[in-house]
C-alpha cells in the first residue's frame, strides 16, 4: 500500500507578505493625516514611512505605510528636513568648490613668490625655501 506524499510546508520566505488589518490601516491613515503636508506633497519635519511604522508599533512594515500613503495622501515619502538638508548641501558644495579653486590659485601663487625672493631671502626670513 502506498500513500500520497506529504504536501511540503511553505518556506515563510515563499509566502506573501501579511497585509495590515483593518483597524491598523485606519490607524495608519490617522497618523499619515497628522504628519503628512499634502499641500507641499511630503512628510513634516523629519517624518517618513519608517517613523510612522515604528510609533505604531510595526517598525517592521514600513512598506505597509507607504502604500496607504502613496494611495490617500502622495507619492513623495520624503520629508521636509530631507529637503531642507539637500537644497543646504547643494550651497555648501557651491562654497567648497569655491574654496578649493581660491586654495589653488594661492598655492601657486606663494609658490611664484617665493620663486621670486629666492632662497637666500626666505631663509632670513625664517621660510623654508
Amino acid at each position: 500500500m502506498s500513500s500520497a506524499p506529504k504536501p511540503r510546508a511553505k518556506n515563510p520566505s515563499e509566502l506573501p507578505p501579511p497585509a495590515p488589518s483593518r483597524a491598523q490601516k485606519r490607524e495608519i491613515a490617522e497618523l499619515l493625516a497628522a504628519v503628512y503636508d499634502t499641500a507641499a506633497g511630503c512628510y513634516l519635519g523629519c517624518e517618513s514611512d519608517a517613523t510612522v511604522a515604528a510609533v505604531l508599533g510595526f517598525p517592521e512594515r514600513p512598506g505597509w505605510v507607504a502604500q496607504l500613503r502613496q494611495d490617500l495622501f502622495g507619492d513623495n515619502g520624503g520629508n521636509q528636513d530631507i529637503d531642507g538638508l539637500s537644497a543646504r548641501m547643494k550651497v555648501l558644495e557651491g562654497q567648497l568648490s569655491t574654496l578649493s579653486e581660491e586654495i589653488a590659485a594661492s598655492v601657486q601663487m606663494l609658490e611664484k613668490i617665493r620663486i621670486a625672493v629666492g632662497p637666500a631671502a626666505l631663509r632670513r626670513a625664517g621660510q623654508r625655501p
